[in-house]
């Protein structure tokens, strides 16, 4: 039975917004999941399906992201330069297939331990569909196991937190620091700060 399985829905909303991602917060009463709605048939073949494979290994990989242009200061730190590592996990399995997501807080020496530790467990025994990730499970390896269920199950990942449809996100640009005042020795002023959001303007943001 669903109510007797040690899950529970993760704040998944919450490690989304924080990591960037634009997922669907579902409608309905609180800690529920439209997916529910659905029946215990369709949890049960998707968990079905989800046990046919079992974790092969989990890696820890560290990704460049780098901006169009130089980032300069602002009240919390000095200038942020040309851009940032993120830090990903990729979860595997022995069929073949691969979820990867955003692992803040992962470190160094856990993916390898969480492979000894996960090494031909059913994703099952980490992941339900309807309820998320089991809280025994270290929460930066979250967004990977609903990306590895999702391409398990063919289906996007708002669909299995029960989702309508896609739902877009403006984009804006986060680029405008104190650009009129760096370099400190020589600040070149308000045309600064102008022409860095005429550069966005061209880079096709309409958000600032």
């Amino acid at each position: 039975m669903l109510n007797q399985n040690p899950f529970s829905r993760r704040d998944l909303i919450k490690t989304a917004a924080g990591a960037g991602l634009g997922l669907i917060a579902a409608r309905g009463l609180p800690g529920r999941t439209k997916v529910n709605d659905a029946g215990n048939s369709t949890i049960d073949s998707w968990c079905e399906q989800l046990a046919k494979h079992k974790i092969e290994k989990i890696e820890r990989h560290t990704v460049q992201n780098r901006w169009p242009r130089l980032v300069s200061r602002n009240s919390r730190k000095g200038v942020h330069g040309w851009g940032y590592t993120a830090q990903v996990a990729l979860v595997y399995t022995d069929t073949g297939v691969m979820g990867w997501g955003l692992a803040s807080g992962m470190g160094k020496s856990r993916a390898s331990e969480l492979t000894e530790l996960y090494r031909g467990k059913a994703v099952t025994d980490l992941f339900n569909p309807a309820l998320g990730t089991r809280d025994d499970v270290p929460k930066w390896i979250d967004l990977a196991l609903h990306d590895l269920a999702g391409m398990i199950l063919d289906l996007p990942v708002f669909v299995m937190i029960g989702g309508d449809e896609p739902k877009s996100v403006p984009c804006y640009s986060g680029m405008i620091y104190f650009d009129d005042i760096e370099p400190l020795e020589k600040p070149p002023g308000i045309e600064q700060v102008l022409f860095n959001a005429g550069a966005d303007f061209m880079f096709g943001y309409r958000q600032m």
